[in-house]
């Protein structure tokens, strides 16, 4: 398992818990199995498929700004991850959408 890239795991998370789904609800959602969803929120998925991580961003409703940010994020990995984050926009999720009330 690689954890050079831990805020794949945070930002995954918190983009699911903002707009209020379980990792069921955005498994049936996305087409992504619960057992991923939950290996990267655990960090024991580090690399996961672009197809994955699109699937994930289409669910979860992200602008194209932040499905890219997430995207970058999932590929870097050792020295390159504060380069991409830093390439991807500093600041927080503003291409998230809000809780579903």
């Amino acid at each position: 398992m690689d954890n050079e890239s831990p805020d794949l795991a945070v930002l995954l998370r918190l983009a699911r818990e903002r707009i209020g789904l379980t990792q069921q609800e955005l498994s049936e959602s996305s087409g992504v199995s619960v057992r991923t969803i939950s290996h990267l929120e655990c960090r024991e998925v580090a690399r996961p498929r672009a197809a994955t991580v699109r699937r994930l961003a289409s669910a979860l409703g992200l602008d194209p700004a932040a499905a890219e940010k997430l995207h970058m994020i999932s590929r870097a990995h050792g020295g390159d991850f504060a380069a991409v984050l830093s390439r991807a926009s500093s600041g927080d999720w503003d291409g998230v959408p809000a809780r579903h009330e």
